[in-house]
């Protein structure tokens, strides 16, 4: 594979997991500011999960913190593949 079609897959790859990392972290935050909310409209702290069965509202926050751990690696890989490009990109312009 030839070293500009490499270093555009990095890229490509880096991007995308910034994108998803991105999305994770967005959701994270929507939901956390729906917590916020209706404890601030001094509701009851897991009315903001009313619309769930009682045995499923673990699980959320079990799932809450699995979105933030694929936020934390989405970014760390795509500033892993973004080192590998800048890399490769300046080892392309010594040549």
């Amino acid at each position: 594979m030839p070293l500009r079609s490499l270093a555009h897959t990095w890229r490509y790859i880096s991007y995308l997991c910034y994108f998803f990392g991105t999305l994770c972290t967005l959701l994270v935050i929507a939901l956390l500011l729906r917590i916020s909310f209706y404890i601030a409209c001094k509701a009851p702290p897991l009315a903001a999960l009313s619309f769930l069965p009682v045995r499923h509202t673990p699980l959320l926050f079990l799932c809450l913190l699995g979105i933030m751990a694929a936020a934390i690696a989405f970014w760390q890989t795509g500033a892993a593949y973004r080192q590998k490009y800048d890399a490769l990109s300046q080892q392309r312009t010594y040549r």
